[in-house]
């Protein structure tokens, strides 16, 4: 592990004296019982090998909260809820298959809420899945240091000072906070239901991203359209394009025979593999973490359905 990520991970985990008792804490060890090497968690992780524990868990110590374990990095692949500690995972699909884990926020239903916070534009970077609300994020290290992110749940916001101060909402993903005047500016996140606005619920209608247009403009984050997005790699990562409304021909944004994932944010989408919705099409409505073989780097229309 590199020094500067190590010293970022003992920020994570040591400087959150303040949590309340509540907050969700587990501990991740390589070996069944408890042993081997082991991490306490406070905080979701998208991908265990930046803690160097992907896939080595063999058993793990609930101390609060319900946690899901996913078998791929960015919460994919197969979940299981836990609310107690298993000391061995011997026999069940998730022994040493852990890529990703977090928090389920209490109350929120099955699908459970969590936020994804990256220090990088387009979901790079240093990155920390939260499911419950973060007061300071001088805590965590990553104070003014967040670029994007990524909604896996409900509806949330970023405030520009610690406790809660100068919010605005936002229900799905933003690539790049800069693009709306945002980046390196987030001092504190919680759940919440207010509309895209201050923290007084008052709109703000800035330069943000539109990504029906597939870039920035006028109009603040459009994202209570559906809106189906492209990544040019496997997870959801790399070059990303976002649309709601259908593209002919993907070659006229610079994104054809570009797309290895996709990410919906509502509605169902057809894909195919020519332009003008010829060739292979595919009906998509849910996210899909990787494109199977005919249709990965092959898309060159959508359209919502």
């Amino acid at each position: 592990m590199a020094r500067n990520t190590a010293a970022w991970v003992l920020v994570a985990l040591g400087a959150l004296a303040g949590e309340t008792a509540a907050a969700a804490e587990i501990q991740v060890c390589e070996h069944k019982n408890y042993g081997g090497r082991c991490i306490t968690l406070k905080h979701g992780v998208n991908d265990l090998n930046d803690w160097g524990m992907s896939n080595t868990i063999s058993s793990f110590r609930v101390r609060s909260g319900t946690w899901r374990l996913c078998t791929q990095d960015n919460l994919q692949g197969a979940c299981q809820d836990f609310s107690r500690s298993v000391s061995d995972l011997s026999g069940g699909r998730l022994q040493d298959q852990v890529s990703s884990l977090r928090p389920v926020r209490e109350g929120s239903g099955a699908g459970g809420t969590a936020i994804v916070v990256y220090s990088a534009p387009e979901f790079r970077g240093r990155s920390l899945v939260l499911s419950h609300d973060e007061a300071d994020l001088r805590r965590v290290g990553l104070n003014d240091r967040i670029g994007s992110v990524r909604v896996l749940g409900g509806r949330w916001q970023i405030c520009s000072d610690i406790d809660y101060a100068g919010c605005r909402s936002v229900t799905g993903d933003i690539p790049d906070l800069g693009a709306i005047g945002w980046g390196s500016r987030v001092s504190s996140i919680r759940e919440g239901n207010r509309s895209w606005g201050d923290s007084t619920g008052r709109p703000n209608y800035g330069s943000g991203y539109n990504p029906g247009g597939g870039g920035y403009g006028d109009g603040g984050y459009q994202n209570r359209v559906p809106t189906l997005t492209l990544f040019d790699d496997q997870g959801f990562r790399g070059r990303s394009y976002s649309a709601q409304r259908e593209v002919r021909n993907l070659a006229d944004v610079g994104f054809n025979d570009m797309a290895a994932s996709i990410r919906l944010s509502g509605g169902r989408w057809e894909v195919c593999t020519d332009k003008n919705f010829k060739g292979q099409c595919l009906i998509v409505d849910r996210d899909s973490y990787q494109l199977a073989t005919n249709f990965l780097r092959q898309i060159s229309s959508i359209r919502p359905r």
